[in-house]
């Protein structure tokens, strides 16, 4: 998972709040199946919206699985319309664990 417009190809997204405002979290379309465990590690825990936000992804994200278009011409007047029509599923990843690392220096 990453921050916008770090991973190449199709992907979700979730967003989640920060102290400071909005962000947003992706991950490839393809990057987990439906039924797979996930251990989720986060590299600092603040308001815990990036944890989230990974969490929402995992367990109840959409995936696209496919996409299906279809050309129409009109014929009295020559319109031509895109019907696109697009198949999704629940991405169902159980998330059976987060951890946080963080390292502390000042603290020993």
């Amino acid at each position: 998972m990453r921050k916008p417009n770090k991973l190449p190809g199709e992907v979700l997204s979730e967003e989640y709040s920060l102290e400071y405002g909005k962000d947003t979290m992706e991950m490839h379309v393809d990057a987990v199946k439906a039924g797979e465990r996930a251990l989720i590690i986060d590299d600092l825990v603040a308001t815990g919206g990036t944890l989230s936000a990974a969490i929402r992804l995992l367990e109840s994200g959409f995936a696209l699985l496919q996409s299906l278009s279809c050309l129409v011409i009109s014929a009295p007047g020559n319109d031509v319309y895109m019907i696109s029509c697009f198949f999704a599923e629940r991405v169902g990843v159980h998330v059976v664990e987060c951890a946080c690392v963080i390292e502390l220096p000042e603290l020993k």
